[in-house]
């Protein structure tokens, strides 16, 4: 479809993937991968990515993203103007440009309400952290602002691999995760256990999606070259992992 914005009609497409197949459900974790192209050569293509649950009337019919036209604008448009701003809300993802087009990590943020609910899958670590405390003798503070990334201890990888494959409750393991990630990260040597993330990750990516997302660095192009050194460690196997994983689904737009 056409989006109407101050810059000219730019070329708007969407597209859905799901986290793991979708089988027989009527409902799945997803993203959605928004593309709106401009007309203009010089002026980067805006891509936006939203995570969130995907439904279906039934298993012959698509995916309903409910995007419709004006909601479409509202983003595109609140989202450009912030990227040639230069600056973003407190809260909001900046954008990068990168190749002629900016990449939006988390697009969710150019609505003041998304049509898309959030997944069922967790975002964000801390939901069973008594279970992990209590486990592994971690230091207990309700202020902390990023639990897991304060109460890691990269030496201690190994505990967390093992505790993870013993848990059946998907919060906990969501926590473990969320811990072993950052201590996959910090390790001294990290791809002793890059085959472990790849089996695991992929597996259960259904549940660690939002993990996934944010440690690929989805706001860089795959082959950048600082993905590895001025991002994550590891962003560059948990970009192959995320892009390996998702399954393309038959999208409804609007």
């Amino acid at each position: 479809m056409r989006i109407a914005l101050p810059d000219g009609d730019r070329e708007c497409t969407l597209r859905a993937f799901a986290w793991g197949s979708p089988g027989l459900r009527g409902s799945v974790d997803g993203t959605v991968v928004i593309e709106a192209v401009s007309p203009s050569a010089s002026a980067p293509t805006w891509m936006g990515l939203i995570h969130g649950h995907l439904e279906r009337p039934s298993v012959e019919l698509p995916f309903r993203s409910s995007l419709t036209r004006a909601y479409l604008e509202e983003l595109i448009r609140t989202r450009l103007a912030e990227a040639e701003a230069d600056e973003a809300p407190s809260g909001r993802p900046s954008l990068r440009v990168a190749s002629q087009k900016y990449r939006d990590p988390d697009a969710r943020w150019g609505m003041a309400e998304c049509p898309i609910p959030h997944t069922e899958a967790p975002q964000y670590a801390g939901s069973a952290r008594e279970v992990l405390e209590a486990h592994f003798g971690l230091r207990r503070d309700p202020h902390m602002q990023d639990w897991e990334l304060e109460v890691c201890e990269p030496d201690r990888i190994e505990e967390y691999l093992a505790f993870y494959e013993q848990q059946t409750d998907p919060a906990v393991r969501f926590d473990t995760m969320a811990i072993a990630l950052v201590a996959y990260d910090e390790a001294r040597e990290p791809w002793t256990w890059a085959s472990w993330f790849d089996e695991t990750l992929r597996r259960d990516f259904a549940l660690h999606g939002h993990s996934v997302a944010y440690w690929a660095a989805l706001d860089r192009e795959a082959n950048d070259p600082e993905l590895a050194r001025l991002v994550f460690r590891i962003s560059k196997p948990l970009r192959e992992i995320w892009e390996s994983s998702l399954v393309p689904i038959e999208l409804h737009d609007g």
